[in-house]
């Protein structure tokens, strides 16, 4: 070809083919972001207590038991433990804190760890030690990845604070609860109030999806054989059993005490609201409003001034006193 004035085209060394697909691939390469880390789309915390070593070994045996795969997305946490410590052991991640509020522990650690590379995810997954799984677990499980990052999903309370949520509503809550509560104030929380000014989850949510309820399993069992029965409640879209120890607490150290049932509490308040819309009485409910702001202001319950009071009988007045101040 040389003689119509074209020269023979050379054949591209190993060097010119690197520099040809590094020129060619530079545009795409620089348009995905290297540094950008890819979080696991969910894992499960499951907040325990350096005491509670016989529940969360029966949880974990029931997990195994159940086919799930997942270990390295869960997240134990210890709470009363002697130091501050975030650690693996096996595939697992232990989070042990000094800290000890009660089912409310893992709560307070996870956003105070939600950056560490062990902690870190898109969507939490929340239940306690006290529980075992069931065969469909692994399956739930999974189906909770899609869990948006400011939703929380959870049965109709009582609900032992059993639910998931995205991490978004972690980095909203942040130091909520921090706040340290009795294991009574714990019990008022599940109910759906603040003590202590601690909010509910759902109140940093910006969607809040309700659960099928939890529905009781079966009669009361002594899983952990303490000598006392829990009941045992169990939830559908989890396919989780929780095991409670009905108005008390204290099985598993061996220091049983009773716990006021906030459920007679709620059928008090139930009977008190039908009783004002029969009677149209609104004297005790000015009354209620003024204990309340008092309690707020300094913790204290004072004792009621019935005064001015309606015209009601003397049984009537006991009555409405009864319902309303137990």
């Amino acid at each position: 070809a040389s003689w119509l004035g074209v020269s023979k085209p050379k054949l591209l060394g190993p060097t010119h083919m690197i520099r040809a697909f590094l020129l060619l691939a530079w545009p795409l390469a620089s348009s995905i972001r290297l540094d950008e880390e890819v979080w696991p789309r969910l894992k499960l915390v499951i907040n325990s207590n350096r005491k509670y070593e016989i529940p969360l070994r029966t949880l974990m045996d029931t997990m195994k038991s159940s086919g799930f795969q997942n270990w390295t997305d869960v997240i134990v946490v210890i709470g009363g433990a002697e130091d501050n410590r975030i650690y693996q052991k096996g595939d697992l991640t232990y989070m042990e804190t000094k800290l000890m509020n009660f089912d409310l522990t893992g709560l307070a650690m996870l956003n105070r760890h939600r950056d560490h590379p062990l902690i870190r995810a898109e969507a939490y997954m929340y239940m306690l030690d006290t529980s075992t799984v069931g065969a469909g677990f692994p399956f739930k499980f999974t189906a909770m990845a899609r869990t948006e990052h400011k939703e929380f999903r959870s049965s109709p309370r009582p609900a032992s604070n059993v639910g998931v949520f995205g991490r978004g509503v972690v980095e909203a809550y942040g130091r909520n609860f921090d706040t340290a509560l009795t294991k009574q104030d714990g019990l008022e929380f599940e109910y759906g109030h603040n003590p202590h000014g601690v909010h509910q989850l759902e109140e940093f949510a910006e969607k809040v999806t309700q659960m099928q309820p939890r529905v009781e399993h079966g009669d009361a069992i002594d899983i952990y054989h303490t000598g006392y029965p829990r009941r045992v409640f169990w939830y559908p879209d989890l396919d989780v059993f929780k095991y409670i120890l009905w108005e008390h607490t204290g099985d598993i150290e061996g220091n049983v005490h009773r716990l006021q049932n906030l459920g007679d509490s709620e059928t008090k308040a139930y009977w008190w609201h039908l009783w004002k819309f029969l009677t149209g009485w609104k004297e005790i409910e000015r009354l209620r409003f003024s204990r309340e702001a008092k309690v707020k202001d300094d913790g204290e319950v004072p004792c009621p001034t019935p005064w001015p009071l309606p015209r009601l009988s003397s049984w009537e007045l006991g009555l409405a006193f009864c319902i309303q101040w137990p």
